[in-house]
């Protein structure tokens, strides 16, 4: 683990958006832009459904828990062994897609995924959460697909922020490592960050 570096993100997709930098992130979630009583209702209006995606009841009120049995406050409250031991829990905080060669439990983004994140605000704080936790985590030694799953599920300015953060500190990152970084920062959202050529048709949905 390396010494954290300067970063700077602000919270997209929100309204009043903060910045912080790594050693303050904790002072960087999105401020809300509803009152109280909206929060509730919306919170309801998707915890009703029976037919909500496994993400967005994972990241909402209902705080389901993983096939390992963990909520998203159990994860986030993992010291850094913790942390450092486990690894299939990157596929569930942040999840792509496309199927994953690692976690072959971990749930996919689909539209209803992706339009429900876009619409309600709480969910993206909540991502934004386990946004936080990781990048104190990391301290800018990374690997793994974040940023595109920001992208999609509507935190696209974090998305790109950090990726740049990683840029300007590089050292200790290998090159293929920043390559899929770049890719899932900068390409068209249909197109995997690991498809070298962008020949595969990719997701219709993720060009609407």
């Amino acid at each position: 683990m390396t010494d954290s570096k300067s970063i700077t993100t602000t919270a997209a997709g929100t309204t009043g958006a903060e910045t912080a930098t790594a050693s303050t992130i904790d002072g960087a979630e999105p401020k809300a832009s509803k009152n109280s009583n909206s929060h509730d209702e919306e919170e309801q209006g998707i915890t009703k459904s029976r037919t909500a995606p496994f993400i967005v009841r994972f990241y909402g009120q209902e705080q389901a828990a993983d096939s390992e049995g963990r909520t998203l406050e159990d994860i986030c409250a993992f010291d850094d062994d913790q942390l450092e031991y486990h690894h299939d829990y990157i596929q569930i905080l942040f999840p792509l897609p496309e199927r994953s060669g690692v976690n072959h439990d971990a749930p996919l983004i689909d539209k209803d995924t992706r339009d429900a994140f876009l619409e309600h605000e709480h969910l993206r704080k909540s991502l934004f959460k386990a946004f936080r936790r990781m990048a104190r985590f990391y301290a800018f030694d990374v690997e793994g697909d974040e940023t595109e799953c920001l992208r999609i599920l509507g935190l696209d300015q974090v998305a790109q922020i950090f990726h740049q953060a990683l840029v300007d500190n590089e050292r200790g990152i290998s090159p293929r490592s920043l390559m899929y970084w770049e890719r899932a920062a900068k390409r068209p959202l249909h197109l995997p960050p690991d498809q070298p050529d962008g020949s595969k048709a990719g997701f219709q949905w993720l060009k609407e």
